[in-house]
């Protein structure tokens, strides 16, 4: 790519120099070989030449790592704004120049923003500037060219049409170029016409008044007849030709279907066989079910009979409700990363970039799906007739519940927002090593906090307190209003900070007397929130613990669950601090839990949601 400046002191804006495209302390007009369409600038140069600008382009479209004005430009994980090919182009372990966070060559946005700021930016159309004697890269504005300044993002439009473009002769190449506007004049005194028999072999050349006089006397145009007829006999010998290869195309193409076909119908038939393998063990597992369920009949039967005293004694101690699985939720083309649930209503969220809405009263069916996001959904949230979406294109997306229908999109995280929760009229996000705090009904950012030292995947709130995890720690911060809105840079202090050796807090729950994590290393950490003392670990999964939720109320009130990478849902009595039951089911990793009506729904990666009672 080349880049120019013009003298600032020039006396007319029409002159313009053009060097190197180096980064220079000039302010004048500067001169590039971009392209907006074409990320290979070297492609992109040979297609539209050299840029001259009108005026020197803001300091702040210019990309720090080339020290060019951007090309296809993109948002990379450290927040800064690069060309595309500087991010793809990078070495492994080269960083940003300004927070020097080491660069990723996924995960970049583009910048649609500034892509819109560069388009609008006026250049020379290329057919007005000259290259100056004897120089192979520095341009001056030609005076006999093209007038008109341009959008960068018309360039192409105004060029395709501009009449001070070059062309060529059509007779010979060895005419002289000349403009559009020229070449019309040029055809009437060009001595270069070839006879209109050219392509039978006559090679008479010469203007157009010689070529009239020269068809006369030429050999071909007394046969013009025959040599027409000829060429219309071939022609339908050709098409002939055409319409058979068509036809071989299509029977090659139906054969081909056919045996595509044949394949689909052999997958099938293997995957039902497989089905039924699959059927025969869910039995297995609900005979299995059905057993300790018996057993559980069998124990409460004899507490009765005991406290009746139509027996001397019972040996039935802490008999327990078994959660079996009561059907699945499927529709999804991703893993399930997300669930909420509002009334009737379960909320699921998946890296198919979809939220499904499901009856879970009456027709136990998806009623909508919802398109708004383009990227995973990471994290939902209801509250009150509102649904809150995270996901991973940085945005939070607020639903009417009533209606299905998207209110507004709330943009401000650099990086994907992992996860969601309200209390106060104010609604908390988290993501990379901070969180946003936006006001639920003007769905405006009121504050963030930062200072964590890892992504934040795991927001809880209380009236009275909001619970963040991150890498080994969980901090503790009033949630109330008043103690959140802090004038100026100063941020809310935090109350308490809980630390855990277990890697970074993937999940969190907590109860009228526990602060309740999972975490990175298969643990599960419990905390008394009267003293912040942790006063217990459950150890039993064998991966990741990436959902714990409780129940509050009902016949199983005081059950903990916890969903692991290691596909099983863990049911933990926190009266004992005991495992009474491990449900397995998922085919892959279990990465959300949520309760409702006494019910638990389960989601997991291998796109399915589980209902469990």
């Amino acid at each position: 790519a080349a880049a120019a400046a013009a003298a600032a002191n020039a006396g007319s804006a029409d002159t313009v120099t053009v060097r190197s495209h180096r980064r220079t302390h000039s302010d004048a007009s500067a001169i590039s070989s971009l392209s907006h369409v074409v990320n290979d600038t070297h492609l992109a140069e040979e297609q539209l030449g050299p840029v001259v600008f009108v005026s020197t382009p803001p300091r702040n479209l210019t990309c720090m790592l080339c020290e060019k004005v951007f090309t296809d430009p993109v948002i990379a994980k450290c927040g800064h704004t690069f060309c595309r090919h500087c991010v793809l182009g990078m070495a492994p372990g080269d960083e940003c120049p300004v927070h020097h966070f080491a660069l990723s060559k996924s995960n970049v946005i583009s910048n649609l923003a500034v892509l819109e700021q560069i388009h609008e930016l006026l250049i020379r159309c290329k057919f007005g500037c000259r290259l100056v004697e004897g120089s192979a890269n520095v341009y001056e504005f030609d005076p006999e060219g093209c007038q008109l300044d341009i959008k960068l993002g018309e360039r192409k439009l105004h060029e395709a049409v501009c009449e001070y473009a070059f062309a060529k002769c059509p007779n010979n190449p060895q005419c002289p170029v000349t403009r559009k506007r020229e070449l019309e004049a040029h055809l009437k005194e060009c001595q270069f016409y070839p006879c209109s028999h050219r392509v039978r072999g006559c090679k008479f050349v010469g203007g157009q008044d010689a070529v009239a006089s020269h068809l006369a006397d030429c050999r071909f145009e007394s046969v013009k007849g025959l040599l027409l007829e000829s060429d219309q006999r071939v022609q339908t010998l050709m098409q002939g030709l055409e319409t058979k290869d068509q036809e071989i195309g299509f029977l090659r193409a139906m054969l081909a279907k056919l045996s595509e076909r044949v394949e689909r119908m052999e997958s099938l038939f293997e995957m039902r066989i497989d089905g039924i393998d699959e059927n025969l063990a869910h039995l297995s597992a609900d005979s299995r079910d059905t057993s300790r369920t018996l057993q559980d009949v069998q124990r409460e039967l004899g507490t009765v009979q005991a406290k009746l005293g139509l027996v001397d004694d019972y040996n039935i101690i802490g008999a327990t409700h078994m959660f079996k699985c009561k059907g699945t939720f499927v529709g999804h083309q991703g893993p399930v990363w997300a669930l909420a649930v509002h009334a009737d209503l379960l909320f699921s969220g998946s890296s198919d970039e979809t939220i499904k809405v499901w009856d879970t009263s009456t027709s136990f069916k998806c009623k909508k799906t919802l398109n708004a996001h383009r990227g995973i959904v990471h994290t939902l949230c209801s509250h009150n007739h509102k649904l809150y979406s995270g996901s991973s294109d940085c945005t939070i997306n607020v639903w009417n519940i009533d209606t299905l229908e998207l209110i507004t999109s709330l943009v401000g995280h650099d990086n994907p927002v992992c996860t969601l929760a309200v209390a106060n009229g104010m609604l908390f996000s988290g993501s990379l090593k901070l969180i946003k705090i936006w006001d639920i009904h003007t769905h405006k950012p009121v504050g963030q906090l930062t200072g964590l030292n890892h992504w934040v995947r795991a927001l809880v709130t209380t009236d009275k307190y909001l619970y963040a995890g991150s890498y080994q720690t969980i901090s503790i911060w009033s949630s109330l209003k008043q103690d959140m809105e802090v004038s100026g840079v100063q941020q809310p202090e935090k109350l308490h900070v809980l630390h855990t050796s277990g890697g970074s807090v993937y999940s969190l729950c907590v109860t009228e007397q526990y602060a309740i994590c999972g975490t990175y290393e298969n643990l599960i950490h419990i905390w008394e929130l009267e003293t912040f003392t942790e006063i217990h670990t459950l150890d039993g999964h064998m991966g990741t613990v990436y959902a714990l939720v409780a129940m509050t109320q009902g016949p199983n009130k005081g059950r903990l669950f916890s969903a692991s990478y290691d596909k099983t849902i863990k049911v933990w009595s926190l009266e004992t601090k005991q495992c009474v039951q491990t449900l397995v089911r998922h085919q892959n990793s279990v990465d959300t839990l949520v309760v409702q009506k006494g019910r638990l729904f389960s989601g997991a990666a291998d796109s399915t949601v589980k209902v469990w009672q």
